[in-house]
């Protein structure tokens, strides 16, 4: 691979690091805990027991654990990144890569 091809693949990974980022961040402004009493009222003890409740916790559950799993392919990507920014030969290029892969 050419330095030109590692600079562009280190920006294309780092623009698949900012759609992770963003990603995550709005995960982690998802709240759905109003709906927790959703249809009180009008479900009865057992159904809202058997499905709702149960449906409701795996889902906080399944939300719990997409964080980590967001944070470790972002961390992958950074890995990636300096990997090929420091396999650049090129010090201009070399220096550009790390910027990116810095900040």
């Amino acid at each position: 691979m050419t330095d030109d091809e590692k600079l562009a693949r280190v920006k294309k990974i780092n623009s698949y690091m900012n759609e992770l980022n963003t990603l995550r961040y709005s995960v982690y402004n998802l709240d759905f805990t109003q709906y927790r009493l959703a249809g009180t009222n009008d479900w009865a003890g057992d159904v809202k027991s058997n499905k709702f409740d149960e449906e409701y916790h795996e889902a906080a559950s399944q939300l719990a654990k997409v964080d980590p799993e967001i944070q470790d392919a972002i961390a992958t990507c950074k890995s990636k990144m300096y990997s090929l920014a420091w396999s650049i030969k090129d010090v201009a290029k070399k220096a550009q890569a790390l910027a990116i892969a810095t900040f």
